[in-house]
C-alpha cells in the first residue's frame, strides 16, 4: 500500500492519496484545495487515480474535487447522508464556500460497510456521524482514514450545523473497537493509533 499525504488549504487539511503498489491505482481522499499540489504528488509517483472519496461535505475537504475529477476523468464518492446535508444546506454551502454542488462531481453515494477496491486493496466504509451528518471513515490494511471524526488526542467539533455530540460519542465508541495497532490518518494534524486513542478515552 502506498499512502501519500498532501496538506492543503488554509485549514491545513490532510489529503491522502492511497494506492496499490502493484497496479498503481489510487483513491484520492479529501482533496480540499490546491489541486495542483495533489496532481504533482500523483504524477511524481506515477499513480492512476480511479476515485475521489470525501469523508464529509465540508468545503475544506471537497474544494478540489472538480479539478481532479476533470483532470483524471473520475468521479467523487461521499456518504449518502453527507450528500443529503449538502442539498439541505445548498444555499448556505454555496455562499460560504463559493463551490457549486454540481461542480463537486459527487456521483457515487456510499453506505455503511461498502467496500472500495484499489487494485488488491480494500477499504471498508464506516459511518461515523457526529462532526457532520454523513461523515464516514475508511478502514483497511490496518489503517483508518478518519476525516474529522478522530484526531490525535481529540475528536472533531460537534457545535456546527449537522454536528451531534451524542452521535460523535457513538462513532468514537465504534472506532475504539478496531485493533490497537490500527494507524489513524486524520483529516487534520498528525497520525496516531487506535491504541493510543483508546488510552485517551479510557
Amino acid at each position: 500500500m502506498i499512502i501519500k499525504t498532501v496538506t492543503v488549504g488554509e485549514l491545513r487539511t490532510n489529503c491522502y492519496i492511497v494506492a496499490s503498489s502493484k497496479t498503481r491505482e489510487a483513491v484520492i481522499i479529501d482533496p480540499g484545495d490546491e489541486a495542483e499540489k495533489i496532481i504533482e504528488a500523483i504524477e511524481t509517483e506515477k499513480l492512476k487515480p480511479i476515485l475521489i472519496v470525501n469523508t464529509h461535505a465540508h468545503p475544506d475537504h471537497v474544494g478540489a474535487n472538480f479539478k481532479l475529477a476533470e483532470k483524471y476523468g473520475i468521479v467523487a464518492a461521499i456518504g449518502e447522508d453527507g450528500f443529503r446535508m449538502i442539498e439541505d444546506f445548498k444555499g448556505y454551502f454555496e455562499e460560504f464556500s463559493g463551490l457549486k454542488i454540481e461542480d463537486l462531481s459527487m456521483e457515487t453515494l456510499l453506505k455503511d460497510n461498502n467496500m472500495i477496491d484499489i487494485g488488491e486493496l480494500k477499504l471498508k466504509v464506516i459511518n461515523t456521524p457526529g462532526h457532520s451528518k454523513g461523515s464516514i471513515c475508511l478502514y483497511g490494511n490496518k489503517v483508518l482514514f478518519s476525516g474529522d471524526t478522530l484526531f490525535a488526542g481529540t475528536y472533531g467539533r460537534t457545535d456546527i450545523p449537522g454536528g451531534s455530540e451524542e452521535e460523535m460519542q457513538a462513532s468514537i465508541n465504534k472506532l475504539m473497537e478496531l485493533p490497537d495497532q490500527t494507524v489513524v490518518y486524520p483529516g487534520h494534524g498528525s497520525r496516531t493509533t487506535i491504541g493510543e486513542e483508546r488510552k485517551a478515552y479510557a
